[in-house]
């Protein structure tokens, strides 16, 4: 789907180059600003529909009812090219990455509300909770640059999917809520 702007941010990396720039991509891209106005407010924008992007194709299975599964090829993608994410979320203020934040944890949401109703449901209070560590999880080498066992954090992950299936914690024997 937007598979063109991570192709031409991949470039920019490859380059390595620190920064792009409306004017960047717009000389790569053979385009005026106007037109690069007309379909994005900023280079935040492109970033997020790459990790946005990225995210879901990883996140295909939960559709089929195997959220873990899904969390976990989400983690391998972004495990894999870690050092690509980091640099693109590097490419933002704290403020833009805030929004990149907001809208991929609302994604997120999204994701499990729909399998959550396939199943015994979420509270709101849950699925915020919920979408908000996976989040932190599925990110963190993003977001921290930070070296963390793919097998540590996807234990981590599996946690989560307990509440997702509308199921207890592990220590009450997998019992269904009541």
């Amino acid at each position: 789907m937007r598979n063109r702007e991570k192709e031409i941010a991949l470039e920019f990396w490859q380059m390595g180059k620190v920064r792009i720039t409306v004017s960047d991509y717009c000389k790569s891209q053979k385009i005026c600003r106007n037109s690069f106005y007309s379909m994005y407010n900023s280079i935040t924008d492109i970033i997020y529909l790459i990790l946005r992007n990225d995210m879901m194709i990883g996140m295909s299975h939960a559709d089929n009812g195997l959220i873990d599964r899904a969390l976990e090829n989400c983690l391998r993608m972004l495990y894999k090219n870690h050092q690509f994410y980091l640099w693109l979320y590097n490419q933002r203020k704290h403020s833009e990455r805030l929004i990149i934040k907001h809208r991929l944890i609302k994604d997120l949401k999204e994701i499990i509300h729909r399998f959550a109703m396939d199943n015994d449901g979420i509270s709101t209070v849950e699925l915020n909770r919920v979408a908000e560590e996976i989040y932190e999880k599925l990110f963190c080498q993003v977001i921290h640059g930070c070296d963390r066992d793919f097998l540590e954090i996807s234990n981590e992950l599996k946690r989560h999917v307990l509440a997702i299936k509308g199921l207890r914690c592990p220590c009450v024997g997998y019992q269904k809520r009541g």
